[in-house]
């Protein structure tokens, strides 16, 4: 095809002053359109096509047609524009002879130079010069080669002719073109980020499909032009190198005649459209890829790339690189229904054509619905009346013609009706709406909107199955989603649409429907069955709305309140409550300065009545979210919002207080987008700037507020204070200021408090001197300051914050020293109280402090004798209210401290009888386990060495052998089998089998007493003893798996927790007696089934426990080890199964289990192909309906619970059914397993589908 001549290319070179410039950077494209593989490619183009250096370096292999141009192997390439190009070449040829550069082998090397210009000697020169001169071959290129390379390289011709100026060829384009052309039609112009958006899956397939051979691939959009608009995003997007390939090779092809010219071209990606369509076979035989753009009036071949539309978000994200604002971009999305083909008609960079149904008055019952469900006869009745028909199903025949459309305004998703983008549907009929239409429409919002949720009849716990119990809306809320939208496009669109309407507005004639809806101003049921379409409606009809939510708040609100229905013991992740979606509608308004202060008004009405629950979104967060200082969810200014403060400062203090302190800075706060008006403007356009000033004056505004309401409140003040750091430097320093005045005020009783907070703050900063957060030197002094002059006059109060479990604030002078600092911190607090109260000092202290059992030990490590120390003990054991541990913490630094002697001196306090016997586990608590210590108790009897091992932790037992073996001995013998399964696990390799056997015994029956035992944790250090006695040679198989049967439900809480390796499983894979005893043990006979049950007894019960856990984690093939399976052993286990399950009457239900434990297998390691051999064999010989059936089952629930993207649908089960069916045509030889891969293939292409449902539904509700 014959785009440039070599006279153009004459002209153009002797016209252009860049023409070398140019030249440069077509050869490159040229060469890429030519080569079949490159692997050096260095040909610099613009200002760096002047530079010094060959004008190229090339090492390359061309397609066939293409070695006449471009050399296989290393080349050097020059070039030159100038009139004689013999000149330039002697010229260039001789320079680059005697210095071909570095790295340049010429015997190894093909000199190339080109011309724009006509030379005839150019043949005879390049023979001459490779005959006598140094390099492998020599060629010269002119005007008349350029054209005929050129014509061999359309797509280069194409873009090359209209870039500088040549009239190309009609009915062909390059992308480059197209996409100027197609991106133009918008205004502004449209960016491939659009085209591409939620599509990354049909782009990486389209980069597959380019890159394959010649095949003929079809791609389905809203429309032919946004097809190849989507083919040309991919090929602009796609990385540099790959991305100048394609461009060099493709082509949109229009007409029939122009393909047959481009059918003797090598290798071009051609996208197709109109008489060229016909030619896509022929042109793919010719080794072309070709692309064939379908829309939606097509029958969707399997092999088509379908081009889902992206959800909102998606979009507007494209939409914002293009101009738009966040807001804006989100809303042109919603209002193009996510439709580039749409898009177009709502943001033309001309005049828009009207679609071809703008006139269809079929289309209005659709749009005023919105979206319905035909599977819901209350919803089809409303679509007969909308419609004034007789019968739905006259209705539906006219409006199914319209989804052949390629620019379809309807959609049909499973039973599910939905116009594609309301606003623009409204836009082309809304001159067809008549007010009696609108009438009709007014009954229909009655009906619908009006309904009460039956689930709210149901106690709340019981609302996430009110479907299972039949209390659904009888319409579906894709009617009542429909029916608010079009409320909404009506109120905010009719004026400019010229719809005439019964009242003197198409806004008032919405806000009188809404008014009109029965019971709203009364019964709080009404606007909790509306939740979902609340903030469409608020937005749509505002007043009547917050004047029915005034009137059912008033009195207290008492008549509002049920509508939070979630609560603070339930599961935030199951929980649900109508109340968000009226939260949703209050922040969607409350951006609208115009109703801020009734929207304040009323939420803070609910904070009032919100008794709190699971969900985070409470009426205090949506709240909050309007003012927040640095981001507030709406347009008002900043005057308007610190008046509404100021009023609900005045108005409702408590309530001004739970909002204001949090509106103060804080660091890494994040905050998520409110609900925003879909269509409305709210203040938006006019909405202030948020500057660096405003945002401190808001600040000091809201701390003038903060220090009002805290007045002389010590709580509010704690609070307060708590921020002061994060406040900027002017605004802290009134605060602090002002706290000083507040507590010159106060009276002593409230101090206490105050100053354990502010003495916390000081010693946080001191105790960071570098960190950025820290407040400035004066500011901190001025805190302590006041801080002196309001401490408590105890002793020992302001060392109280050392005894605490967490590291206390302490200034990080030496961090290599803070342990020892902390340590001497505390001796020295102790010392100076010691000095000034004593010991009675000492016991009042560690009753004030959070860890009484730091205090007693710091004491017992400078105590001056043992006596002393016991004293200490004796005094404090004396108190009625005796500090918790302080015993225990003296009595184990003294033993450090004293040792042999401070066991004399506790033996005569015992002696004496001043310290009872029953104390003794309390002082030895922290004392070593050791034998000194264990016969040291035991000579006081057996009451305090039942008392030692009963309450004494083997935690950092250090013993081993006969030391071991006697610690679980005694801990055995006085009942505590706990601490040798949970403190001894690590160390079970070292203990008796029989120690451990006695243990677990014993451990079963405390479970019985002691349920508490069942503490976090304990299933692992189960597993950990199993896993030694599972090794034993001293021990059979079958006595640790009897022992693993009465753990099964601890060591496997969940039936997917599987051991292949327990002796459990290995038993039950060599016993398929013992295995049809657990499936007896929990399923009933077959032929019992239907017979009345009797109450089964605990016993039975826990067996049928056991049992069902067992079953289901049971994953040990039979015969199997590693990656083989002895098929003997598995037929031999299987049909001793089947023979004694037939015995017990459990045929069926053994079999199946049989299957499920099957789906564990390995695959076979001859082909690789699943199930392995052994099993293919043995179904073809069991025939065995229900193993097959159980081996379905297990494959089916093998999947346990998927993830995806809300926008996926079902692509995993499709790609998994696929690698089945692969597997399946594979097994021919074995018929039934074969049957049982493409039937659970089957049932993978069915979830597919249900999941591509649900995703395009999601989609409609974007």
């Amino acid at each position: 095809m014959r785009w440039i001549s070599a006279k153009q290319l004459e002209t153009w070179a002797g016209e252009r002053i860049d023409a070398r410039t140019v030249l440069s950077r077509l050869i490159g494209q040229l060469i890429r359109g030519s080569a079949a593989e490159i692997s050096v490619f260095r040909f610099p183009s613009g200002d760096s096509a002047q530079l010094q250096g060959w004008d190229g370096r090339l090492i390359a292999s061309p397609h066939k047609q293409f070695k006449t141009y471009v050399p296989d192997g290393s080349s050097v390439w020059e070039w030159g524009v100038e009139k004689s190009p013999a000149t330039k070449a002697k010229k260039d040829y001789g320079k680059r002879a005697a210095d071909p550069g570095e790295g340049i082998v010429p015997s190894e090397t093909t000199f190339v130079f080109v011309t724009p210009r006509t030379w005839k000697g150019a043949a005879t020169w390049a023979a001459g010069n490779k005959k006598n001169g140094p390099w492998k071959d020599v060629r010269a290129l002119d005007a008349v080669d350029l054209e005929e390379w050129l014509s061999l390289c359309p797509a280069v011709a194409a873009s090359f002719a209209r870039e500088n100026g040549f009239a190309p060829s009609d009915h062909a384009q390059s992308i480059d073109e197209f996409w100027d052309i197609y991106s133009g039609r918008f205004s502004p112009p449209l960016k491939e980020k659009v085209l591409l958006a939620g599509r990354s899956q049909q782009k990486q397939e389209l980069e597959q499909a380019l890159a394959a051979g010649s095949e003929i691939q079809r791609c389905k959009g809203d429309s032919l032009d946004e097809v190849l608009a989507f083919v040309s995003a991919v090929i602009r997007s796609v990385e540099d190198g790959p991305r100048e390939f394609l461009r060099a090779r493709t082509l949109i092809v229009e007409t029939e005649e122009a393909a047959r010219q481009l059918r003797n071209s090598d290798g071009l990606v051609l996208a197709v459209r109109g008489s060229a369509t016909g030619a896509a076979g022929m042109l793919a035989n010719e080794g072309h890829r070709v692309i064939v753009p379908i829309g939606r009036d097509t029958i969707k071949p399997s092999s088509a790339i379908i081009l889902p539309r992206p959800s909102a978000y998606e979009m507007s994200e494209g939409l914002q690189e293009m101009g738009f604002s966040e807001d804006e971009a989100l809303r042109r999305a919603y209002e193009c229904g996510r439709s580039v083909s749409i898009l177009a008609r709502r943001i033309p960079s001309a005049t828009a054509e009207r679609p071809a149904w703008s006139n269809d008055q079929r289309l209005i019952p659709a749009f005023l619905a919105g979206a319905w469900d035909q599977s819901k006869d209350a919803d089809k009745s409303i679509i007969v009346a909308l419609a004034g028909a007789n019968s739905y199903e006259d209705v539906e025949s006219g409006l199914r013609e319209f989804l052949s459309l390629a620019d379809a305004p309807l959609e049909l998703v499973g039973s599910v009706w939905a116009v594609r983008a309301p606003v623009d549907l409204f836009v082309h009929v809304s001159h067809l709406l008549q007010q009696d239409r609108l009438t009709t429409l007014g009954h229909a919002v009655s009906e619908v909107l009006s309904e009460l949720d039956p689930a709210l009849e149901l106690p709340p716990r019981e609302r996430m199955y009110a479907s299972l119990n039949g209390k659904v809306l009888k319409h579906s809320e894709w009617l009542r989603d429909g029916l608010a939208t079009t409320l909404l496009i009506l109120s905010a669109m009719g004026k400019e649409n010229g719809v005439q309407t019964p009242a003197s507005s198409p806004e008032l004639f919405v806000s009188g429907l809404v008014e009109a809806l029965p019971g709203l101003r009364d019964d709080y049921r009404v606007i909790a069955s509306l939740s979902r379409q609340l903030p469409m409606l608020m937005e749509a009809a505002p007043d009547p709305l917050l004047s029915a939510l005034e009137q059912l708040l008033e009195g207290g609100g008492a008549k509002l309140k049920p509508v939070f229905q979630d609560s603070r013991e339930s599961s935030s992740f199951w929980s649900s409550s109508p109340h968000t979606g009226l939260l949703w509608a209050l922040e969607r308004i409350g951006q609208d300065p115009k109703y801020l202060q009734r929207t304040t008004d009323i939420l803070a009405g609910l904070v009032a009545i919100d008794p709190g629950g699971s969900l985070s979104n409470r009426p205090l967060a949506s709240l909050h979210s309007l003012f927040l200082t640095w981001k507030p969810a709406t347009n008002a200014s900043l005057e308007m919002r610190l008046a509404v403060l100021e009023n609900l400062v005045s108005a409702r203090p408590d309530i001004a207080w739970q909002l204001i302190p949090g509106l103060l800075p804080r660091h890494g706060q994040i905050q998520f987008n409110s609900e925003s008006p879909r269509f409305r403007d709210a203040g938006a356009s006019e909405r202030e700037k948020l500057t660096y000033p405003v945002l401190f004056k808001t600040i000091s505004a809201i701390l003038t507020m903060a220090i009002q309401l805290a007045g002389l409140d010590e709580k509010r003040w704690s609070a307060l204070l708590r921020k002061v750091h994060e406040l900027p430097t002017a605004d802290r320093d009134r605060l602090i200021a002002a706290f000083g005045h507040a507590v010159d005020q106060m009276s002593a009783e409230q101090l206490p408090a105050l100053w354990k907070e502010l003495a916390q703050i000081t010693r946080h900063h001191r105790a960071y001197p570098s960190a950025k957060w820290v407040m400035e030197d004066n500011q901190i002094v001025e805190l302590e300051q006041i801080a002196a002059r309001i401490a408590p006059e105890k002793p020992g109060i302001q060392d109280e914050h050392l005894f605490t479990e967490r590291f206390p604030d302490i200034p990080r002078l030496d961090s290599t020293r803070l342990l020892e600092q902390v340590e001497e911190l505390r001796r020295n607090a102790i010392e100076r109280i010691v000095a000034s109260s004593g010991i009675p000092g000492i016991i009042d202290f560690a009753i004030r402090v959070e860890a009484p059992s730091i205090v007693g030990g710091v004491f017992g490590s400078i105590a001056k004798s043992p006596s002393e120390a016991v004293s200490a003990i004796l005094m404090s054991e004396a108190l009625p209210e005796r500090p918790i541990r302080f015993s225990s913490g003296v009595s184990s630094a003294a033993f450090i401290r004293f040792g042999d002697s401070w066991l004399s001196e506790i033996q005569r306090e015992i002696d004496t009888g001043r310290i009872p016997v029953e104390l003794l586990p309390s002082l030895s608590e922290w004392w070593p386990i050791v034998p000194l210590v264990w016969n040291w108790v035991a000579q006081f009897g057996a009451v305090a060495e039942k008392g030692f091992w009963q309450a004494k932790s083997p935690w950092g037992l250090k013993s081993t052998g006969e030391e071991l073996s006697y610690v679980v001995s005694q801990y055995l013998r006085f009942e505590r089998p706990e601490f040798v399964i949970e403190a001894l696990s690590d160390s079970a390799s070292d203990i008796s089998s029989s120690q451990l056997i006695e243990a677990l015994i014993a451990f079963e029956q405390q479970i019985g007493v002691r349920p508490e035992l069942l503490r976090g944790g304990i299933s692992f250090h189960l597993q950990q003893v199993f896993q030694v006695l599972q090794v034993r040679e001293d021990l059979s198989l079958e006595k640790v798996a009897a022992l693993e049967y009465r753990y099964l439900p601890l060591l496997r809480q969940m039936w997917m927790n599987v051991n292949p390796e327990s002796a459990l499983d290995r038993y039950l894979a060599q016993s398929p007696a013992f295995f049809v005893q657990v499936v007896a043990d929990v399923f009933r006979p077959t032929s019992k089934r239907k017979e009345p049950k009797a109450a089964p007894t605990p016993e039975e019960q826990s067996r049928a426990q056991i049992g069902i856990t067992l079953l289901e984690s049971f994953s040990r093939v039979p015969g199997q080890s590693e990656n083989d399976i002895d098929g003997s052993t598995l037929n031999r286990w299987v049909q001793e199964a089947q023979v004694i399950a037939k015995e017990q009457d459990r045929s069926e239900i053994a079999e199946q289990y049989i299957g499920k434990v099957l789906t564990h297998a390995v695959a076979d390691p001859e082909d690789h192909v699943w199930p392995h051999r052994a099993i293919r064999e043995g179904l073809e010989k069991w025939k065995a309906g229900q193993i097959e059936m159980g081996i379905y089952i297990g494959l089916m629930n093998s999947r346990g619970v998927t993830t995806r993207g809300p926008f996926d649908g079902g692509k995993q089960e499709r790609e998994l059914a696929n690698q089945i069916r692969e597997n399946a045509r594979k097994l021919d030889r074995w018929p039934r397993t074969k049957a049982v891969l493409i039937a659970q293939a089957e049932s993978l292409e069915r979830e597919a589908q249900r999941e591509d449902t649900e995703a395009e539904q999601l989609r409609l509700r974007e």
